[in-house]
């Protein structure tokens, strides 16, 4: 929570100089690519009715998908445009998230048999940030955005019923929503930074096999929402700057 707190504040900093100034200013106000590769410090999946449709196949109310690992690494790559008045910048990019194998996760074993659900959410992003200048900390930045998400699942649901074995593959159901973003960055030197990135995800996905949807006992269809609040730490790298430094 603490956390949280810092990046939000950081976040709402605004800028009291007469013009932005950054390592590789130049470079950043006609245009620049930044690549940051960033790893989960805190990432959290609300789930959704998935945990209904969960408790039902196990005939066991109190039973959740709540097992799992839930980081994550994040491969982003942007493009800083400078704002006509060389107050800020504008950062328009994409982004894809890499979750653990068994994100969502869960099981049931009974007298005779089991039951086990194996998900891996994969969410991809097309957003923009402004960053504003850190007057007391040459190098630093704070920024604030958002932007469209698409996201789906993939994994098995196995186990044996009545009929026997079943082992169904989760077939890719894109879903779509959004997220708000808040962080801060920091510059060591025209080539490499620091980032701390937070955001809010508001995403759902289907469930499928072979294009079969699945559904509650009520008729309501099964999706698994990837929603949530999410705090990373990364390596950004300006590849325009290193390809100079080498020659």
């Amino acid at each position: 929570m603490r956390l949280m707190i810092l990046s939000l504040a950081v976040s709402c900093l605004t800028p009291s100089v007469a013009e932005a100034q950054l390592p590789s200013s130049q470079a950043v106000a006609d245009g620049t690519l930044e690549v940051t590769l960033s790893s989960t410090l805190l990432n959290s999946y609300r789930r959704g009715n998935l945990d209904t449709w969960w408790a039902e196949q196990t005939g066991d109310p109190g039973r959740k998908v709540d097992q799992g690992s839930p980081a994550f690494f994040a491969l982003e790559g942007r493009y800083i445009i400078a704002l006509p008045d060389r107050k800020g910048w504008l950062a328009p990019g994409i982004g894809i998230i890499f979750p653990a194998d068994h994100a969502l996760w869960g099981s049931s074993i009974f007298f005779g048999g089991f039951q086990r659900l194996v998900m891996q959410p994969a969410i991809a992003s097309f957003h923009a940030s402004m960053i504003l200048p850190v007057e007391q900390l040459d190098g630093a930045t704070a920024e604030f955005g958002g932007g469209i998400l698409i996201g789906w699942v993939s994994g098995e649901y196995l186990g044996n019923d009545s009929g026997g074995d079943f082992d169904n593959k989760i077939s890719r159901s894109p879903g779509l929503g959004f997220v708000l973003t808040g962080g801060a960055n920091y510059m060591i030197n025209d080539m490499f930074g620091l980032s701390l990135k937070s955001g809010l995800r508001f995403l759902k996905a289907g469930l499928s096999t072979a294009g079969t949807d699945y559904f509650l006992d009520s008729g309501d269809k099964v999706k698994a929402s990837l929603s949530g609040f999410y705090l990373t730490i990364g390596v950004t790298l300006r590849p325009e700057a290193i390809m100079a430094a080498r020659k």
